[in-house]
């Protein structure tokens, strides 16, 4: 996790310039959004939206499966936390598995197609 490679760096650099002020650090390596669009200007809807088909619990955790759209290049999944829309993962999958779940929990998820480079929406997402 790079919040851990930063800290020792940090304190180093406290420690060596005599910096005796206090520092607060705060790093997260998530992407976290209320709805899962980082801005207005990087969304493009021009392809079919994803509809997650099937999530079922497998030994790594929930499978979700959703159908291929064609034109898509890569799927980017994200699941409804307290804070909103969290990236899980980016795939060219039509599935992936969310290990970080609990047994009696209940987990929202969605996808959506984004291009190549991972930096435009190409799809529509569900909300539900």
């Amino acid at each position: 996790m790079k919040s851990r490679k930063i800290l020792p760096i940090l304190l180093s650099a406290m420690v060596t310039f005599g910096i005796t002020t206090a520092v607060s650090v705060t790093a997260n390596a998530v992407e976290v959004a209320k709805a899962p669009v980082q801005n207005k200007q990087n969304a493009q809807t021009s392809l079919a939206t994803p509809k997650i088909s099937k999530a079922e619990s497998v030994y790594e955790g929930v499978k979700l499966s959703w159908n291929n759209v064609d034109g898509a290049a890569l799927y980017r999944v994200y699941y409804k936390g307290k804070n909103g829309w969290t990236k899980l993962t980016d795939t060219t999958s039509t599935s992936c598995i969310d290990s970080d779940v609990y047994s009696g929990g209940n987990y929202t998820y969605t996808v959506r197609c984004i291009t190549e480079d991972g930096k435009k929406f190409s799809s529509g997402y569900d909300s539900k």
